[in-house]
């Protein structure tokens, strides 16, 4: 709910309507520079998140009045006194009435639209989803949410085939305009109208409809819907996909072996990698603990697949498999559940005017620079409400005070930035000067190994102590090792933003097929059965052996994601080591006994390995279902050490995929560099430490899915 008023006045808010027919509508914050987080977060992606804005209007003290429901279709921003009179930038929401949007469509407004059913299904839902490049002014902005609006309507209605997609009885009647009458209803949210994903809409008689709005079972009816309109996205995505492919394919392996015994000899190859470059193209944009080589998967997609095929990766982490699907000319497809993965994966593979990217990144350093020179009063204060008490403190114990000014400065820059594309860019360079293998500018070291220490002793750049005055002068080598000197964000800032547009350079000249990087759970993939020609991935290891979240957070938690939903997110990956409500499922011999063995030397630990082969259980079977037969899935594991005990990953893995119908024809190994993999940087082997243990080699498994 928003509430406008003439008392917001004192302090710079002056909301109203303008000649556009939109309501102006001042964000919140009474000092300092307005920012994107909280409510004025809230507001910016309310369409993207199915929330409903509905408009207030005080009258006088203790009444309000509704002024109606409301769509944002953009900002725009001012400068404006703050409650202490100082000059700051304010965030000035343009909002139409959603009535703007959900009329229904007269027959003129049809006939506009005559030849829709000539227009393949998945282009119809591009043009829904799609945001243009940023528009210039509010009438440009609210062109464009009505053309979203429009264009979800008729997808959506198109998508049914003249048929209600709940009770799947045939449209009531046929409008004058010849088109079957359907009622588009937005799941998520209490109105219809309106801009949403395709995922959230369904075209419904007028019976269900009102079901879905007014009956007593309408909560459980909206989850119906929901798995409804999933399934049918999953077939629309799975069109899309194979859009482009030829009818006849050149067969798959040019050598005269056939594919099962050619993924034989690729495993039992060299798969190392060690003496060879893999920082080309935008493969070094970001650390990433525990990615493989990038000619790993270059080695698979090269051979066993051609041009336009399809290469799936379930759980894409850093997005080097996807990323070569698209250098090589294939389809890839990738899905992940943590916000930072899908970041990196999307600007990895995402072309982009290099111009405009080096003329938006350059006056984001400038003004940002200018902020965090003449402005850190006010940041100061803007950093007292930035975040949640949980958040501050995290924030706090990371980083020091002056590293806070500069990274508050950057990402409020950032985030002005309008188009998509370009802020995602910035947002990774951002990230990228936090999640180092030496801790970037925050207080931790070997973040990128995500086994975070926080510095013992601190210096400033001018050799001023911040942290550990009572230890500058020790010997003691631990102390030593963790002594760090601060680097400036926007110095760091500066020289990530060139290195990542050099990157920038080299991929814009690829002309490849886009992939498609989604929110998605590898235990339950929205892809039809046979439809992929190839996986490549590499899961996380048992017990959280390698903790993303760990280091993940430190950036996320800049971005506006909030301590606690970060750790809350955590509990969901493979692997995790919450075990409570669990599906745990039935193993074979090999797996169960390892489970059992370790159970009996530490029941916890034991039960979460058995929810790690329980999740990857589901995920195999996943794989084979999506995977067409006669072709592979490479898998890259490693082992853990559990209470002393190898977990055995790698051949219980390839039990449970036999058991599911894999065959596994063989099992290759890669032996790690541990400098650059995953150890941390400087410390001595220890054959005791667990950590090291289990990270000096990996295991390429081939699961091959019989044709027959």
């Amino acid at each position: 709910m928003l509430f406008t008023g003439e008392q917001g006045h004192r302090y710079g808010y002056r909301d109203g309507w303008s000649e556009d027919g939109l309501f102006l509508y001042t964000g919140e914050g009474q000092k300092g520079d307005m920012t994107f987080v909280r409510g004025n977060l809230a507001i910016r992606d309310h369409a993207e998140n199915g929330k409903d804005l509905h408009l207030f209007e005080y009258v006088r003290r203790g009444y309000v009045r509704y002024t109606g429901q409301m769509i944002c279709t953009g900002f725009h921003e001012r400068r404006g006194p703050d409650r202490n009179g100082h000059d700051r930038r304010v965030i000035v929401f343009e909002l139409a009435p959603l009535d703007a949007f959900s009329r229904p469509a007269t027959p003129d407004h049809e006939k506009k639209h005559t030849g829709i059913s000539q227009v393949p299904l998945p282009v119809l839902r591009e043009r829904a989803i799609s945001f243009s490049a940023a528009p210039s002014t509010s009438r440009e902005r609210k062109a464009i949410v009505q053309h979203r609006s429009d264009a979800i309507r008729l997808y959506v209605l198109e998508r049914a085939e003249g048929v209600c997609e709940a009770c799947g009885q045939p449209a009531p009647f046929i409008t004058s305009s010849g088109r079957p009458y359907l009622e588009p209803h937005h799941i998520r949210r209490l109105s219809d109208g309106g801009p949403d994903h395709p995922q959230w809409v369904v075209a419904l008689c007028p019976n269900c409809h009102r079901r879905a709005h007014y009956s007593e079972d309408k909560v459980e009816f909206n989850r119906q819907l929901t798995q409804i309109i999933a399934d049918k996205e999953s077939r629309v995505l799975k069109a899309a996909y194979q859009m482009t492919l030829p009818l006849a394919r050149a067969e798959q392996v040019t050598s005269d072996c056939p594919y099962r015994e050619e993924l034989v000899y690729l495993l039992s190859q060299d798969l190392d990698f060690h003496s060879q470059d893999s920082g080309y193209s935008s493969h070094n944009f970001h650390s990433f603990p525990a990615k493989f080589p990038p000619q790993l998967p270059r080695k698979f997609i090269n051979e066993l697949t051609v041009a336009e095929d399809i290469v799936l990766d379930p759980m894409l982490g850093s997005g080097t498999t996807v990323l070569e699907a698209f250098l090589a000319g294939r389809k890839g497809i990738g899905f992940d559940i943590d916000p930072l993965a899908l970041l990196v994966s999307k600007v990895k593979v995402t072309p982009l005017n290099v111009e405009r990217v080096a003329q938006t990144g350059s006056s984001v350093l400038e003004r940002a620079g200018h902020a965090a020179a003449k402005r850190t009063d006010r940041l100061q204060e803007e950093l007292a409400t930035y975040c949640d008490p949980k958040t501050r403190k995290f924030i706090d114990y990371w980083f020091a005070p002056q590293t806070q000014i500069e990274l508050l400065a950057l990402i409020t820059e950032i985030e002005r930035v309008d188009h998509m594309e370009v802020r995602a860019f910035l947002e990774l360079v951002f990230s990228a000067v936090i999640i180092t293998k030496s801790g970037g500018v925050s207080l931790a070291f070997d973040l990128a190994h995500t086994r975070p220490h926080r510095a013992k002793v601190v210096l400033a750049q001018t050799g001023e102590v911040v942290l550990g005055h009572g230890l500058v002068n020790s010997a003691s080598p631990r102390v030593k090792l963790l002594t760090k000197t601060l680097r400036s964000p926007l110095q760091e800032f500066r020289k990530r933003f060139q290195q990542n547009l050099d990157g920038l350079h080299r991929k814009a000249r690829i002309n490849a097929l886009q992939p498609c990087i989604a929110v998605g759970d590898a235990q339950s993939l929205p892809l039809d059965d046979a439809s992929v020609d190839l996986i490549v991935t590499s899961p996380p290891y048992a017990a959280n052996a390698i903790d993303y979240m760990r280091a993940h957070k430190f950036s996320l938690v800049w971005m506006g994601y909030p301590i606690d939903d970060l750790g809350q997110k955590r509990k969901e990956y493979i692997g995790g080591e919450a075990v409570t409500d669990v599906d745990f499922e039935q193993l074979p011999d090999r797996a169960n006994r390892v489970v059992t063995d370790i159970t009996n030397l530490d029941e916890k630990k034991g039960r979460v390995l058995h929810r790690y082969y329980s999740e990857m259980t589901r995920t195999l079977r996943e794989m084979f279902r999506v995977l067409k037969p006669g072709k592979a899935a490479i898998i890259v594991v490693g082992s853990s050490v559990m209470r002393g005990r190898d977990t055995e990953t790698q051949t219980c893995l390839a039990d449970i995929g036999r058991a599911i119908g894999f065959e596994v024809p063989k099992i290759g190994v890669r032996y790690l560099d541990r400098n650059r993999r995953m150890l941390p940087a400087g410390f001595e082997p220890d054959l005791e430490s667990q950590i090291q243990q289990r990270m000096h080699e990996e295991y390429v498994v081939g699961f091959y899915k019989p044709e027959t």
